[in-house]
């Protein structure tokens, strides 16, 4: 089976992309979605935050506190390697736990924000990025998410630039509203089905 790492700057699509390749049988591993259920499921992950950064970082009622992270993630990027330190080793545990369920399928997808940022990358067989205009990733976490245009860019400062991924990138999907997806998609779909 080969794994297949899915990233792209915020708002690139990359998401709906994955969802793409989810239609097509493929399964596929949302690393912000298994993030969120470790934070409030894995007890020994939940005792390093709070030791590391205090209990104000969940809430109450034991979830995260998104707003509290989300503020440390985007300020400060000595804080950032922190949590990335302590989270990722948790979520590639999760990972590879969730691969070895996979039965008979050619390839999964793990659809990742930092895929390069953090050196995931290398612990996979391929990976796809999905590109995007700065404008049209603006304009879609404006509407999406209600992010002011200073909050966007300042979450966008801290991934990579899409020139950068490329570079690293096996294969590259263009979301622009011009091109197509689906053709991209099922061009790189056959080729992956190809792989021995």
């Amino acid at each position: 089976m080969i794994k297949v790492g899915i990233t792209g700057g915020i708002g690139s699509g990359k998401t709906y992309v994955a969802d793409i390749f989810l239609h097509l049988g493929m399964p596929v591993y949302n690393s912000d979605e298994h993030t969120k259920r470790l934070y409030t499921t894995n007890l020994e992950l939940k005792t390093l935050l709070i030791e590391n950064f205090g209990s104000y970082i969940y809430r109450s009622n034991g979830d995260i506190d998104k707003d509290y992270l989300r503020k440390m993630v985007f300020s400060n990027s000595e804080t950032r390697e922190r949590i990335n330190r302590i989270v990722h080793p948790f979520v590639m545990a999760d990972f590879n736990r969730w691969c070895s369920n996979q039965k008979e399928v050619s390839y999964i997808i793990k659809e990742s924000a930092l895929l390069f940022e953090t050196g995931l990358f290398r612990r996979l067989d391929k990976t796809i990025l999905v590109k995007s205009t700065n404008e049209l990733r603006i304009k879609r976490l404006s509407e999406r998410d209600g992010f002011s245009v200073d909050e966007i860019k300042k979450r966008m400062s801290v991934q990579m630039t899409d020139a950068e991924k490329e570079k690293i990138a096996d294969f590259v999907i263009i979301n622009d509203e011009k091109k197509l997806l689906l053709p991209q998609v099922l061009t790189i779909h056959k080729q992956l089905l190809n792989i021995k």
